[in-house]
């Protein structure tokens, strides 16, 4: 059996919508593909989209051109306003789970590299108001 990684990456809001259709396919609900079983069922790796676990989700937070001082915050899929920067996952009540990695665009990569290493699907949202 091969075990890979997916990455889901979008620009908008549809997030939740992608992995509602993408968690159907998994789980062999999709009129299309009603053999499919990616959900661990069979033994296998569950492959579904997880936006209940931290540590499967994030958003990019774009301050740079350079990238030198971009994010990435794990468990979230909320995105500042530019001027609110960082500081608005300051409330700990509102983001219990997050976890933000700041250094710009290698860290943001090893961040990946790290969590792409093991099979499962990522869903990332990308920084649209830069």
């Amino acid at each position: 059996s091969i075990s890979f990684c997916l990455v889901f990456r979008t620009f908008g809001q549809d997030l939740e919508e992608v992995a509602s259709e993408f968690n159907a396919f998994c789980e062999g609900r999709h009129p299309l593909f009603p053999a499919a079983c990616f959900d661990g069922r069979d033994g296998g790796v569950d492959y579904r989209i997880s936006l209940s676990n931290p540590s499967r989700f994030g958003t990019y937070f774009r301050s740079s051109t350079t990238g030198l001082e971009d994010a990435f915050v794990w468990g979230t899929l909320l995105q500042p306003k530019m001027k609110e920067g960082l500081g608005f996952y300051q409330d700990r009540e509102r983001f219990p789970d997050i976890e933000i990695v700041p250094g710009g665009i290698r860290a943001i990569h090893q961040s990946l590299r790290m969590r792409t290493s093991k099979p499962g699907t990522l869903a990332v949202r990308d920084y649209f108001p830069f």
